[in-house]
C-alpha cells in the first residue's frame, strides 16, 4: 500500500506513457481537499486514493485513469470544502478525468443484488 506521492512517483518513474506532472497535480488537488480527514485506522485519508492509484498503475491504465483514482473521493467526501468539485476537476484535468470521477461517484449509488439459483 502506497503512503506518499513519492512512492507513487517511484512506481511510475519507468512508465513513459504516464504524465507524472499531471499525476502530481491531481495528487496535490486531492491531498488539499482531504486535508484533516482520517481513515478509521487513523491514517491520513489520502492513503486510500494513493492505494487506488497504485492498482490503476499496476493495471497499466493511462494518466487520466491514475488522476481519476487520486480524485475519486473528492466529489462526495469534500463538498464542504469546495463548491462544484466535479466542474473544477473538468476545468483543471479535462473531460475524460471528470467523466471517470463522475462515473465512479455514481457507482456508489448502485444497489447490487444477486439471484440465487433455485434447486
Amino acid at each position: 500500500m502506497l503512503r506518499t506521492i513519492d512512492e507513487l512517483l517511484e512506481l511510475i518513474k519507468d512508465k513513459a506513457y504516464l504524465d507524472s506532472e499531471k499525476i502530481i497535480k491531481a495528487y496535490n488537488f486531492a491531498d488539499e481537499l482531504h486535508k484533516g480527514q482520517l481513515r478509521r485506522s487513523g491514517d491520513p485519508y489520502i492513503t486510500h486514493p494513493l492505494s487506488v492509484a497504485e492498482i490503476v498503475v499496476e493495471l497499466q491504465l493511462d494518466t487520466d485513469s491514475v488522476c481519476a483514482a487520486l480524485l475519486h473521493d473528492t466529489v462526495e467526501d469534500c463538498s464542504d470544502k469546495m463548491d462544484n468539485i466535479l466542474l473544477k476537476i473538468k476545468k483543471i484535468f479535462g473531460n475524460d478525468v471528470a467523466d471517470i470521477v463522475d462515473g465512479i461517484t455514481k457507482l456508489i449509488h448502485i444497489t447490487l443484488t444477486t439471484r440465487k439459483k433455485k434447486t
